[in-house]
């Protein structure tokens, strides 16, 4: 038998049943999968940030900003209902989880992008590191992951007002 190369699909957001046997286009509703191809579509437009912050020290701040201007973009892409503020009605509890985690995902990126900018300048503010200008950029990017941090408490703290935990969702909330 010959083996054909093929090429990889990304995850789409489809109710199969046993008996499907066509593929049915992607559904406008949250389906089981919806979380699974928000965040695969998340993680492929942020890997290379990833690999970028960890092969360095740091990023200067304007390029941390770009980072964020394209997270920001990616969230604009969210179907309806995974944006943060629309409320949606789903009798499933698996959907608030897959929301919540995609949107704390979210925000820890932001916040991975900016610590070391958050964490210089505090340094420099306790007279650790030399004092150098005022970069308008750094500022913007403290109170980016200022933001980011109090963004992902406060969505933490009312999912697990909300909820009894399970160890999955409680690894996800730490």
């Amino acid at each position: 038998m010959l083996w054909k190369a093929v090429e990889p699909r990304l995850t789409l957001n489809q109710m199969l049943e046993p008996r499907t046997r066509f593929l049915p286009e992607d559904s406008a509703e949250p389906t089981i999968y919806a979380g699974i191809k928000s965040q695969c579509d998340f993680h492929l437009r942020s890997n290379c940030m990833s690999n970028r912050l960890l092969s360095a020290t740091g990023v200067p701040a304007e390029d941390a900003l770009a980072m964020n201007k394209d997270l920001d973009a990616w969230s604009e892409t969210l179907p309806p209902y995974f944006e943060m503020d629309r409320k949606v009605s789903c009798r499933y509890k698996w959907y608030l989880f897959a929301k919540t985690r995609l949107w704390w995902r979210f925000w820890n990126m932001k916040i991975i992008i900016f610590r070391h900018i958050l964490l210089r300048s505090a340094m420099r503010d306790k007279g650790e590191e030399p004092q150098s200008t005022p970069n308008p950029a750094d500022a913007k990017c403290r109170e980016t992951c200022i933001a980011a941090a109090h963004e992902s408490i406060i969505s933490i703290h009312n999912f697990l007002d909300g909820v009894a935990p399970s160890k999955f969702v409680g690894w996800y909330a730490m």
